[in-house]
């Protein structure tokens, strides 16, 4: 049986790189297709995982100010992508909830990025093919939540180390 090796600090930043350079392109080549910026998606699919809130939550989940957040619901909801409407239990609140179409509209954009990263993998030899089939289940494992709040700490401690030098 063949032992794992963990990757030292240099491969690990190597891995990083190439990870992020990825993200980077893959974003820009996808805002050609874009219909609503990618702020609101974020915001639609955090209305979409978590289900309906009230706009202060909203906005602090997503890190802008409740204006800023203000601005973008009422135009998704001009987009009729979002709605707003009266909390049940306490009909003083108001809850912004994803519709059906804010919900397609996230299902389309997941078949676009897809559709785009397949075709890119189908453009690699072989072997690299079958060594980013092999990494899947572990690139997945890279969005657990539990591993977040020390990934964003390492983030944080990284910027802070930049600024100083």
């Amino acid at each position: 049986m063949v032992m794992p090796v963990t990757l030292t600090e240099q491969q690990r930043t190597a891995t990083a790189e190439a990870l992020d350079e990825v993200t980077r392109f893959a974003v820009r080549q996808l805002e050609t297709l874009r219909q609503i910026s990618f702020s609101a998606v974020a915001t639609l699919g955090t209305l979409d995982s978590s289900g309906p809130c009230r706009l202060t939550e909203l906005a602090g989940r997503e890190g802008i100010s409740q204006p800023s957040m203000t601005t973008m619901v009422s135009r998704l909801e001009r987009q009729g992508l979002v709605e707003r409407r009266r909390d049940p239990s306490d009909g003083r609140i108001v809850l912004v909830d994803i519709t059906g179409a804010g919900q397609d509209m996230l299902r389309r954009r997941r078949t676009e990025r897809v559709a785009f990263l397949s075709s890119l993998i189908g453009a690699l030899d072989p072997a690299e093919q079958r060594a980013l089939a092999d990494a899947a289940a572990a690139l997945r494992h890279m969005t657990d939540p539990t591993a977040v709040p020390a990934a964003l700490d390492a983030a944080k401690h990284a910027a802070d180390q930049h600024v100083e030098e």
